[in-house]
């Protein structure tokens, strides 16, 4: 007979056992290897246990290290053998011979024929009733047990025993307290120990578990305009009775991913939910922390960034984590911060951060008469944060707005959050270097967050107004783009402006301020323009009415 040590199975740390020719029933089970490849092929939930076995034995201390282990198996799964290390280490061919026979009838029993799946929210204690049905007119009594690694972590709520009447059924409870985002798996055991001596068939059950939905311990609300770092600050505690070290991570989505089911109407609403759960949920999200500064699940580039990757709590302890947020497009983004300890528990905090329009960004215009934030005789041009004009009432002025042909909000933005996601050997590399704002770091983080998307030599702009009744521009405005090696930071206004006309018209006295919008899928600008609008005659009728003996005081 051939048989091969399954090394797959056991994962011995020593080394590969090799395949053997096994022709009798002493020798070449002397070592415990053949009967610990046997027992896992079965039993795999005994694996972690058999891993500390001697896959090369060169010594009698060896040799009965390996069958302790071998025994301590046997017992575990109540075979009703009584099997001594030395009886494996100095054997009986006859009693081998018997013990092989015996396991050949018993260990198919032990391979689980049906999964439990038992699901809840974390932090909350879940459990699942396993019905039994016996068809015997005796009753039938079975010792419960719960193997594997994720043992500790099931309890039997009714006892470790069950008795099930004659040709009649009953319930047992399995019970899970969920503290972490992984699945945990264990086998469930029933092995017959009637009284009257007459055993049953083992019943196997593998347990599985599932996190289906999440409450976050806290949500973090905030607000920031495009092109802005801001500072969110999560307050964060330990509530469990351990001292942790927490890893940090990152899951940034569109929608709330822990939101209820039934709040969520559209199906990618639920598609992006069920997606960012699974993130959460996967044995990544806890696994060898990232390299870098910054610390993101995802492993795309983010709006959000940790300013560590782990913190360390003891219990019942609170502190602050610092979340670094730049949102690059206006609208609501969601991330999940995690806080992951696989040996202590999982912990789930939401921020909500709504990312406003940017802050106005500077412009010029051609020389002209109507225009008084700009000097007639500048040159170069001069960039204003609002462009003012003098126009009387009825009057048409008819401009033409320089608009720079970068964003410079948005470089600066690129940059920065370039520096965030460096490495420190990079950061110290390109500071010594004066490297920090090149093209190429701007380049790096423009390609991951707009990574798929072809970038032309010219981007479309559609054009909002917010007082479209006064003010007249083209609905789109085309920018071509240009590869600069050197961004001006001094005056954007060098890189070449594009030219976009305006048309401004009031029928009464009075200061009107328009805010115009640029909107392109990687670009989003805003511009105000103000214009002071006076009468025909040039001068101003004030009348003042009032008691005697008042005194009486008038701002024009």
């Amino acid at each position: 007979m051939l048989m091969k040590i399954q090394a797959n199975l056991l994962s011995m740390p020593c080394g590969v056992p090799s395949a053997r020719w096994i022709v009798n029933f002493d020798l070449d089970l002397t070592d415990g290897l053949v009967l610990a490849a046997l027992l896992a092929d079965y039993c795999p939930f005994l694996i972690s246990s058999l891993r500390r076995m001697y896959t090369t034995t060169n010594s009698l201390e060896q040799i009965l290290h390996n069958n302790i282990i071998v025994a301590q198996a046997l017992t575990a799964l109540s075979l009703n053998l009584d099997v001594q290390p030395t009886d494996l280490s100095d054997p009986n061919p006859v009693q081998m011979l018997i013990l092989c026979v015996h396991l050949y009838e018993r260990l198919p029993q032990y391979l689980p024929l049906q999964t439990i799946t038992l699901s809840g929210g974390l932090h909350s204690t879940f459990s699942k009733q396993v019905r039994l049905r016996s068809r015997s007119s005796e009753p039938i009594k079975y010792q419960v047990y719960i193997l594997g690694e994720d043992a500790h972590l099931f309890s039997l709520p009714n006892g470790s025993s069950v008795t099930i009447p004659p040709k009649a059924s009953t319930e047992l409870a399995v019970q899970f307290s969920c503290s972490v985002f992984q699945p945990m798996e264990a086998v469930l055991l029933l092995i017959s120990s009637s009284p009257s001596g007459l055993s049953s068939t083992t019943l196997a059950f593998n347990l599985k578990t599932h996190v289906s939905h999440i409450t976050p311990t806290n949500t973090v609300k905030c607000k920031s305009p495009c092109y802005q770092q801001k500072v969110i600050q999560v307050p964060i505690n330990n509530p469990f009775k351990k001292e942790a070290t927490f890893r940090v991570g990152l899951v940034e989505s569109l929608f709330n991913p822990v939101e209820p089911e039934k709040k969520k109407n559209s199906p990618v609403q639920k598609a992006s939910s069920n997606t960012n759960i699974k993130k959460m949920t996967s044995d990544k999200s806890c696994g060898d922390e990232m390299e870098g500064k910054g610390s993101d699940f995802s492993g795309e580039c983010s709006e959000f960034l940790s300013a560590v990757r782990s913190v360390c709590l003891k219990p019942g302890q609170a502190d602050t984590l610092n979340i670094h947020y730049l949102p690059f497009f206006p609208g609501t983004k969601y991330c999940s911060v995690l806080l992951g300890c696989p040996q202590v528990g999982d912990m789930v905090y939401m921020v909500k951060a709504t990312a406003e329009l940017p802050l106005p960004s500077p412009l010029t215009a051609r020389p002209s008469a109507n225009i008084v934030s700009i000097p007639s005789n500048s040159d170069p041009a001069v960039l204003v944060s609002i462009l003012s004009l003098h126009c009387k009432v009825g009057q048409v002025c008819e401009e033409l707005l320089r608009v720079p042909l970068i964003n410079m909000a948005r470089e600066q933005a690129l940059a920065l959050w370039g520096q965030r996601s460096m490495t420190a050997d990079e950061y110290r590399r390109r500071m010594i270097t004066h490297t920090l704002h090149s093209s190429t770091v701007k380049a790096t983080t423009a390609a991951q967050l707009f990574r798929g998307v072809y970038q032309g030599e010219e981007v479309e702009y559609s054009v909002e107004v917010s007082l479209p009744q006064k003010f007249a521009l083209p609905s789109t405005v085309t920018v071509p783009v240009r590869e600069e090696t050197r961004t001006p930071w001094e005056n954007p206004a060098d890189c070449g402006c594009v030219d976009i006309p305006v048309r401004f018209q009031a029928d009464c006295v009075g200061q009107f301020t328009c805010q115009v919008i640029l909107r392109s899928w990687c670009d989003t600008r805003v511009y105000v323009l103000e214009a002071q609008v006076t009468s025909q005659g040039g001068s101003v009728h004030l009348g003042l009415s009032d008691h005697l003996l008042t005194v009486q005081s008038h701002k024009t």
